[in-house]
């Protein structure tokens, strides 16, 4: 940074401070000789302005209006020359009013001093700072090169990103997980990750974050190449956060961060081809001999498995496998445009592990079979998956839905359609059909009482006994008998069964 002060410093220019010994620390963007009557147009703020005086007129008002416009665009300072044939011989009172008024540095020099001078003092610091601040970077670059040539890359990339920036940081997945922690961010900085994704979501690599916390400044910046891979959360207690070094390592971190998430991910796509074809030939069928050699052709020796299908609102089917891969690296899996099917061993652990894991999807998991069964555990984790979106997300077990929807998922999708159309027919085609449906299914749900079914299926009481008169006569069905009552709940699973299927 080359500031005001360095250049007030230099003996040989004679420069006078007349207002702004205190706001001489300021940063200069450049040097800018004007004699227009308004230089503002030609400015971008942050210079250093120099004038003879040509353009200022010599009214107090005019120049106290002057130096309002100039601290309007923010320059760093003016400096008149003074002396010879110059219009004034000292700084004239309307500048000195409005430098004290807006608080603006004013300066001077004779008219001895040339203004070429001063602009070459300014860029020959700033072309002396470039420099430095070059050989800074190079040099901060290099451990962050070797990190990457580590064992352990990430791990070893973001301890020497931290250190060179005298911070912290950290490494997060796309779901907000984090993959590298880091000794020093609060937990309010550490909470920035989800606030992060949940107003970025969708936006992939277009969106980096900087803020500020009670501890410190922090930024993040999202990792990858063509979708997001990851997060860098960084920061330090103390400093500025947005300085170029800072901002040019992060950069370089970031991009080797970058470079070794997609490596990763190329990688595991590679791996998990033997375990895709695996699944596809248990799901068409395999014989009960023949299924356990497939799976141990591809490593996975358990005796029972389960089937599990996903998809995620916030990552996409690839990164939703990555995911899955982390929590159970033994999991088989097949990913497509309509989400993650995946095959696991039947083991409480995993199941545990995935429930983490999937704590954000919609995911539902077969029960418990032999390899050569696996069509049916399959089908019971897409009916499971169906649940999980009904309740919003998280993983669903097949076997926590009840015995019926296991019954049912034994059943082939046409009979499960002619048992709910037998049933449920005759009330679908009726007048008011979607109105009786919806007061039937209501009813059935609250354990057959009027109150809570009326309030359920935001009718009347009274309407709701009108509608269940009118099912019994469509369907011949009693509900004040459990087995019809059964009957009629069976059509409904059914229903919801065969959707899946």
């Amino acid at each position: 940074m080359v500031s005001l002060r360095s250049i007030v410093d230099i003996e040989d220019l004679r420069v006078h401070v007349a207002h702004g010994s205190h706001l001489l620390d300021v940063e200069l963007s450049g040097a800018h000789a004007s004699e227009q009557q308004d230089p503002t147009p030609w400015l971008a703020g942050g210079e250093l302005l120099m004038s003879d005086g040509l353009g200022i007129r010599p009214s107090t008002e005019q120049q106290i209006d002057y130096m309002a416009r100039l601290k309007r665009k923010r320059i760093a300072a003016l400096i008149l020359g003074l002396g010879g044939s110059l219009p004034y011989g000292e700084l004239p009172d309307g500048l000195i009013a409005g430098a004290r008024e807006h608080d603006l540095p004013l300066l001077s020099v004779p008219v001895t001093t040339p203004f070429i001078a001063i602009t070459q003092a300014v860029y020959a610091r700033m072309a002396s700072e470039r420099a430095v601040l070059s050989d800074r970077i190079l040099a901060a670059h290099a451990p962050l090169t070797a990190a990457a040539a580590g064992d352990a890359p990430l791990l070893e990339i973001v301890a020497a990103f931290g250190r060179q920036i005298d911070g912290w940081a950290m490494l997060y997945d796309p779901a907000g997980r984090m993959v590298v922690d880091a000794v020093g961010p609060s937990q309010g900085v550490r909470a920035a990750i989800h606030d992060y994704l949940a107003r970025h979501a969708g936006k992939g690599l277009r969106t980096s974050l900087a803020d500020s916390d009670p501890a410190g400044g922090y930024a993040i910046r999202p990792l990858g190449i063509d979708r997001l891979r990851g997060l860098l959360l960084y920061g330090r207690t103390a400093g500025r956060l947005g300085d170029q070094f800072t901002s040019s390592v992060a950069g370089y971190a970031a991009s080797l961060l970058s470079i070794e998430m997609e490596r990763r991910h190329a990688m595991a796509l590679i791996e998990r081809r033997p375990g895709a074809d695996v699944v596809r030939r248990l799901l068409a069928g395999t014989d009960a001999a023949r299924a356990p050699q497939v799976l141990a052709a591809v490593g996975l020796t358990a005796e029972r498995i389960q089937v599990l299908c996903a998809t995620s609102p916030s990552l996409t089917p690839d990164d939703l496998a990555d995911a899955v891969a982390d929590g159970v690296p033994e999991a088989l899996m097949l990913t497509a445009a309509s989400g993650v099917t995946a095959i696991v061993p039947a083991d409480p652990q995993v199941v545990d592990r995935l429930h983490h894991t999937l704590a954000d999807a919609h995911a539902g998991l077969g029960g418990p079979v032999r390899p050569h069964h696996c069509g049916a555990s399959y089908r019971q984790a897409r009916q499971a998956q169906a649940e999980s979106r009904r309740r919003g997300t998280g993983l669903t077990e097949a076997v926590g839905l009840g015995n019926a929807h296991v019954l049912l998922q034994l059943v082939t999708s046409d009979g499960l359609t002619t048992f709910a159309d037998a049933v449920l027919g005759t009330v679908e085609g009726a007048p008011n059909g979607p109105g009786l449906i919806r007061s039937l299914r209501a009813f059935l749900a609250s354990g057959g009482t009027i109150e809570d079914g009326s309030n359920a299926a935001k009718v009347h009481r009274h309407t709701m006994r009108r509608h269940l008169r009118r099912v019994e006569e469509l369907t011949g069905r009693n509900l004040d008998n459990a087995r019809d009552r059964t009957e009629l709940w069976l059509a409904f699973e059914a229903r919801d069964v065969a959707a899946t299927l």
